[in-house]
C-alpha cells in the first residue's frame, strides 16, 4: 500500500483536514484489502489535487466483478458496506463511488467526469491505487 501521507499530506505543511482525511482513506483501504476483491481505487476531486483543506477524499473504486462474485454471504456483506456511500463518509471521510470493472461504459463517463475540472476543459490528475 503507498504512502498516503507523502503524496497527499506532506505537500500541504498549512492543512488542518488532510491528515485526518489521509488516516480514514487508509483505514477504507485497508479494509478494502481484506475483502480480496481485487479493485482499482481512483483518488479523485480536491484531495488529489491542490486544495488546502478538502472537506473528504473522493474515490471511484472499480471492481473486479470476478472476484467479487467469489465471495461469501459475509465477505459480500463486508464489501457491499465498503461501497455504501452514507457509511464511508461518516466512517473514513470518503466519498465513494463504486462501477464493476464490466462496466466499460461507465468507466469512460467516470473518467470524463474525474478526468477534467469543473469547466470541462482542464485536465487534472487521478491517483490509481492497486488493491
Amino acid at each position: 500500500m503507498p504512502d498516503i501521507a507523502t503524496m497527499f499530506v506532506r505537500p500541504f505543511p498549512g492543512s488542518r483536514r488532510r491528515r485526518m482525511l489521509a488516516a480514514g482513506l487508509t483505514e477504507f483501504l485497508n479494509e478494502l484489502a481484506q475483502t480480496g476483491v481485487k479493485c482499482d481505487v481512483w483518488i479523485v476531486g480536491s484531495f488529489a489535487c491542490a486544495a488546502l483543506d478538502p472537506a473528504d477524499v473522493d474515490l471511484l473504486v472499480v471492481w473486479n466483478h470476478a472476484s467479487a462474485a467469489s465471495l461469501d454471504e459475509q465477505g459480500l456483506a463486508q464489501f457491499a458496506m465498503l461501497l455504501d456511500r452514507r457509511h464511508c463518509r461518516t466512517s473514513y471521510h470518503c466519498d465513494v463511488y463504486q462501477v464493476p470493472n464490466t462496466r466499460i461504459a461507465m468507466l469512460s463517463y467516470w473518467l470524463g467526469w474525474f478526468g477534467f475540472t469543473r469547466d470541462g476543459g482542464t485536465p487534472q490528475g487521478i491517483g490509481f491505487i492497486l488493491v
